[in-house]
């Protein structure tokens, strides 16, 4: 399986603190079934701290520990962009990122409410040649209460990217159901883990929301968001993707 979004370097955002928990991490994935992981640190974080620019680098030594350790993930870059009205200039300046150099990049909304520059900010993006991947749209409160901004969304090209951990339930009932609610429309194109720790119900596994997802639509389906689309998303193959 493959993981797009994944908090597992230390240090950088609120995931993990240590070196210790980011290569826990690793493990669990690995013990999960996951091969590749993105390390997508919120990009609002490293902006003050300056580290955009070295996060490539940071995800190199990181492998290279990891194979040290004999732990055979592979771990590649990108960001967890919250969308801003100028997103676009912050993609030029390296504080926002694509995954590992592609034209896909994760666009994370705010919890409480839809902006009303979302779709400008969405259409300024295809213009530019990046799709964006809407992460968690079932922790947004406005597409909870209105799908509609969702199907739009996807309608115009956009990839929706559910957490593992929504699917399960960490969230809440409502959330959960609004995911599974997502995945029955047909609106759902990856399952991501959205991981922040080693310990606790934000570790990084995917195989039981992957199972919770054969149970509604089929294991074949379910399968295409935990790996067919994720490698489609990280080779920058937009033809393999059904938008």
């Amino acid at each position: 399986m493959i993981d797009i979004h994944c908090h597992i370097m230390p240090s950088l955002d609120d995931g993990p603190s240590t070196m210790e928990e980011s290569i826990n991490m690793a493990r669990i994935a690995i013990e999960d079934g996951i091969s590749v992981v993105v390390a997508t640190p919120h990009n609002r974080d490293l902006g003050g701290k300056n580290l955009s620019r070295e996060l490539p680098n940071r995800v190199n030594e990181f492998n290279r520990i990891l194979e040290s350790a004999s732990i055979p993930l592979k771990v590649l870059y990108g960001m967890e962009n919250h969308i801003e009205m100028d997103i676009i200039t912050q993609l030029n300046s390296l504080e926002a990122l694509p995954i590992e150099g592609t034209r896909f990049m994760l666009l994370e909304l705010p919890f409480e409410f839809f902006p009303v520059y979302t779709n400008e900010i969405i259409a300024d993006l295809f213009a530019g040649g990046i799709t964006p991947i809407i992460v968690h749209p079932e922790r947004n409160a406005s597409i909870r209460s209105d799908i509609g901004l969702l199907k739009d969304m996807v309608n115009k090209g956009c990839i929706a990217q559910v957490s593992s951990g929504s699917i399960s339930g960490i969230h809440g009932s409502l959330v959960r159901d609004c995911a599974r609610d997502f995945i029955l429309q047909n609106l759902v194109h990856v399952i991501s883990t959205d991981a922040h720790s080693d310990r606790g119900n934000r570790t990084p596994k995917l195989s039981y929301a992957e199972k919770l997802v054969a149970d509604i639509i089929g294991s074949d389906a379910a399968y295409k968001m935990v790996k067919d689309i994720p490698l489609a998303i990280i080779n920058d193959d937009i033809s393999a993707i059904n938008v």
